[in-house]
């Protein structure tokens, strides 16, 4: 059985939650956020934030290139 802990930055707003978490950033970190669907924010530290655009970037690029 799993639970979860939400922390809400206000106690009035019940839509959105933030926390902090350790994290490894690799690939399979990316794919976690990105399944989120842009609903999930790195808000820092900008190193992770600035690892997490570059994959992204190359994930466009591979969309954006014509079929092979």
């Amino acid at each position: 059985m799993s639970s979860c802990v939400y922390y809400y930055d206000s106690p009035d707003d019940k839509e959105y939650f933030s926390t902090s978490v350790e994290v490894q950033s690799d690939a399979f970190f990316w794919g976690w956020v990105a399944g989120f669907g842009g609903d999930v924010i790195i808000a820092g530290p900008d190193s992770v934030r600035e690892a997490y655009r570059e994959y992204l970037q190359k994930q466009l690029e591979l969309y954006n290139s014509e079929a092979k």
